[in-house]
């Protein structure tokens, strides 16, 4: 499996995802967000 730790964001992961990445470490995108559950959300939507 492909890790990818560190400058997830929203807005690359899709990217990132359609590069070949399985797992996608978002800490300070999710973290730093005023709704950490719906950051989780969105990123687990993303195809």
């Amino acid at each position: 499996m492909i890790e990818i730790d560190g400058g997830v964001t929203l807005d690359n992961a899709s990217e990132i995802i359609q590069a070949g990445a399985d797992v996608l470490v978002a800490g300070n995108t999710v973290f730093s967000s005023p709704d950490p559950l719906a950051t989780i959300a969105a990123l687990k939507a993303l195809p």
